[in-house]
């Protein structure tokens, strides 16, 4: 992607489309943080909506995109640097990148507090210790903690494997030995029990 970015020239136009979640968020922090270094930067517009893209909403949508200005291409510069180095606070008027303050913000509380975690791995915990008892259902459940998407299954089991690690829950597969879930088969997965310390 980033070679891609680094051709386009003053006479391109390239249109972004992103939902809402954490993800989004951050890769279009990153490419507004490449397209910063472009000498001469192509139009660049963007449509964010809070929706899941299918083949309607890119029908419903296909005009919504707005022009970014400099500065919005600066405060995605100024996001993703924030991301990458762990920073928090980012001011500026994110006006026309309705989803990335947020983003920021809910990034910041993936920062562990005094006890050594952050906000996913005490919201696991929680599902844990009231019941969620398999990873499936522990995933399943975590929609319920957040505003917009945020994980997917792979960050989910690398969580729970660390907490494991962590000597905070137990994971036992079919056969009652202990299982790490980031290598455990698909089928693993749904049997393989939870349970807290």
């Amino acid at each position: 992607m980033d070679e891609r970015l680094f051709c386009l020239r003053g006479t391109d136009r390239v249109v972004l489309w992103f939902d809402a979640c954490m993800f989004d968020q951050t890769i279009l922090a990153r490419i507004l943080y490449l397209l910063s270094f472009l000498p001469e930067r192509p139009q660049i517009f963007l449509n964010c909506q809070n929706v899941c893209w299918d083949a309607e909403e890119f029908r419903k949508y296909q005009h919504a995109a707005i022009a970014l200005s400099d500065a919005d291409v600066e405060l995605g510069k100024k996001a993703w640097i924030s991301f990458a180095s762990g920073r928090k606070a980012v001011e500026g008027d994110f006006t026309r990148l309705p989803f990335l303050r947020e983003a920021l913000e809910r990034f910041a509380e993936e920062m562990p507090d005094a006890s050594g975690l952050g906000r996913t791995q005490r919201e696991l915990l929680l599902r844990v210790r009231t019941g969620a008892n398999t990873p499936f259902a522990v995933f399943k459940g975590m929609d319920a903690y957040e505003k917009y998407p945020f994980m997917g299954d792979a960050q989910c089991w690398n969580l729970l494997d660390d907490l494991a690690a962590r000597g905070l829950i137990t994971i036992t597969g079919s056969d009652g030995k202990p299982l790490r879930l980031s290598r455990a088969a698909a089928e693993e997965l749904k049997t393989a029990v939870l349970l807290p310390k």
